[in-house]
């Protein structure tokens, strides 16, 4: 028999993920007590099932051919033993409940935060143009988004995600990978732009960066913090002191902030360079402009 709503999150490759979904899944029992499902490769399968059995209430282990790791959230209708899943990255700190987040997503086969872009707006998603996605796959329309957290029907989001595993295939080829980063995100928007799916119907619950950049502690605005950046000093301090205390209360071993440092600074890197490149370009046409 399945459960009828269940949290749901992904770890692969370095045992850090794994930590991290640990400390993940501890701060949502802070407010949730559905069940929550690890989805992992082999590799992480046995020390989730050993070492953090009382974490996580499922374990499934993804098929070992997957093309990449982007592609693992694609398998989520076919793995999972909820009818009603809300998926969380790993790399997230829940902050306060999910409750309105959920409620205002049911009804939706997936509900992902994100908008519709049109044609002919110069718009980029990874560094790739949209217009050549919109031109490509035949869209009227693309979804650009952010699915660290989303909301989805088991049923009719099935059909969702065979169509993001065909596409991401297809963007894996060298003539798109070429012009930017193949991830996630590109897939679910082409095949959100196809079905035309509505935004998440309410304030994304993720923080963004130049929000994460005017956190304190104890900040509850928003109830998910990726770590899509590094928060301000202060917080991250905080939030690893409620972790390792979490970590202590479910008799866990607390294996500290150093993993949750190396995905912020890697992220807040990733995100600089990525700016950097873009303000060179704007650079470059108006100089080209002048001339």
């Amino acid at each position: 028999m399945t459960v009828s709503f269940g949290f749901v999150t992904i770890a692969m490759g370095s045992k850090a993920y794994l930590e991290m979904a640990v400390d993940m899944a501890l701060s949502l029992r802070a407010f949730h007590d559905n069940p929550i499902c690890l989805i992992c490769d082999t590799t992480l399968a046995t020390p989730a099932r050993t070492d953090y059995a009382r974490v996580f209430d499922v374990v499934e282990t993804l098929p070992d051919d997957l093309p990449a790791y982007p592609a693992a959230k694609f398998q989520l209708s076919r793995l999972l033993p909820f009818d009603t899943g809300f998926f969380i990255d790993a790399d997230v700190l829940v902050l306060a409940p999910l409750d309105r987040v959920i409620e205002a997503s049911r009804g939706l086969p997936v509900s992902v935060m994100g908008s519709f872009v049109a044609p002919g707006t110069a718009q980029r998603h990874h560094n790739i143009p949209v217009d050549d996605l919109i031109s490509a796959f035949g869209l009227t329309r693309y979804f650009t988004n952010h699915n660290g957290a989303f909301f989805y029907q088991r049923k009719p989001a099935t059909e969702f995600f065979e169509d993001c595993a065909e596409v991401f295939l297809e963007l894996l080829k060298p003539a798109w990978s070429r012009k930017g980063f193949i991830g996630n995100e590109l897939a679910f928007g082409v095949v959100n732009g196809r079905w035309g799916i509505e935004p998440m119907p309410c304030d994304f619950p993720v923080i963004w960066p130049d929000e994460m950049a005017r956190m304190e502690p104890g900040y509850t605005e928003k109830p998910l913090l990726h770590f899509i950046d590094m928060p301000p000093i202060p917080v991250f301090r905080d939030l690893m002191r409620q972790a390792d205390t979490r970590r202590r209360e479910a008799d866990l071993p607390v294996v500290g902030s150093e993993v949750w440092l190396r995905k912020g600074m890697k992220s807040q890197r990733t995100r600089l360079s990525f700016a950097g490149r873009i303000q060179s370009r704007i650079a470059e046409a108006k100089e080209r402009a002048n001339t």
